[in-house]
């Protein structure tokens, strides 16, 4: 039987992982969570503000406790990735979902989703990874906003969504992904992720051993669970952490 995961409800909050952080000693069970119906100050991956809407959108966080050493969090995020796009493609059913590495998902190369994980340690020094996720669910007001290239669950689909729902489904397979998580990657996940990943064959900018600055072409994912690219000048493959891609 799996055991239900306890879920704190809060009406506004600066930031659900930063809420966490300030509240850690009561996040002693995996998976425990936490929602708000506001969130005023959500954060993406390298300081990126998140903008969501006050009871239309799904903001959240949970704690992970994981059981290996984590090296680098994209693995990690890749998963949560992959946790989030079946839960929505289940509703959508759609070849346009995608996931990009390692940490947003796109509909129509416009931006659905953004994780955010975090690595701290808990008041008796075990590693903890925070994970927020931000997902435009039934606002439409940041679609307006051409900067942002967002889109919402409701613009897609003219749906409305019922959010603690969504989230529950989420939950699950989060739960579901992360405790098979290892590397090497099972082969199964990394062919699940390889098939909804969108990175393949886009360009990147990426940085080599001598931390020189370089230009390449996606080609696969790695068994860590890290972008191979390859690399324009020297048609070498490299596996790979951090990439910029150039739009």
């Amino acid at each position: 039987m799996i055991e239900k995961i306890k879920i704190i409800e809060l009406d506004e909050v600066d930031s659900t992982n930063d809420y966490i952080k300030r509240n850690i000693k009561i996040f002693n069970e995996n998976f425990q969570t936490v929602m708000a119906k506001n969130q005023t100050k959500g954060r993406g991956r390298k300081e990126n503000q998140w903008k969501s809407e006050k009871d239309l959108d799904l903001t959240f966080s949970f704690v992970f406790y994981p059981t290996d050493v984590i090296k680098n969090l994209s693995p990690i995020s890749l998963f949560v990735g992959l946790s989030v796009y079946k839960t929505i493609n289940s509703l959508l059913k759609s070849d346009h979902l995608k996931i990009k590495w390692p940490n947003d998902i796109l509909f129509n190369s416009r931006k659905l989703c953004g994780i955010l994980c975090e690595r701290i340690v808990d008041f008796n020094n075990n590693p903890v990874i925070i994970i927020g996720i931000g997902i435009n669910v039934n606002g439409t007001k940041n679609i307006l906003d051409k900067k942002i290239k967002a889109i919402s669950l409701k613009n897609i689909s003219e749906k409305n969504y019922d959010i603690k729902f969504l989230l529950n489904k989420i939950m699950i397979n989060a739960r579901k992904y992360l405790l098979q998580y290892q590397i090497p990657l099972l082969n199964e996940i990394r062919y699940e992720l390889i098939e909804c990943l969108n990175s393949i064959g886009k360009e990147v900018i990426y940085y080599n051993n001598k931390s020189i600055k370089k230009e390449g072409i996606v080609s696969g994912l790695s068994n860590s669970g890290y972008l191979i690219v390859k690399d324009k000048e020297q048609q070498k493959e490299y596996e790979v952490f951090d990439v910029e891609f150039i739009d």
